[in-house]
């Protein structure tokens, strides 16, 4: 599974998406290149890229990272 997660270092939501996907365990990569996000069609950010399907706003975030919790623990 591909896991991006598309964040600039200043801001707040990308910090509290990084640390809840840490804390459930989930291996993702971050991405700060604008010219990668560009190719990835990411207009905002935090947005999680998920096998080709991007997540954006932090509550969408929030609502995934949940299900894969649910699922491990299902």
């Amino acid at each position: 599974m591909e896991i991006i997660l598309f964040k600039s270092t200043t801001c707040p939501q990308c910090k509290v998406a990084k640390a809840k996907l840490d804390a459930a365990g989930i291996e993702y990569r971050e991405e700060l290149d604008m010219a990668v996000m560009e190719q990835y069609g990411v207009k905002s950010i935090p947005t999680l890229y998920v096998d080709g399907t991007k997540i954006n706003k932090l509550s969408e975030i929030n609502k995934w990272i949940n299900e894969q919790v649910g699922k491990k623990n299902g």
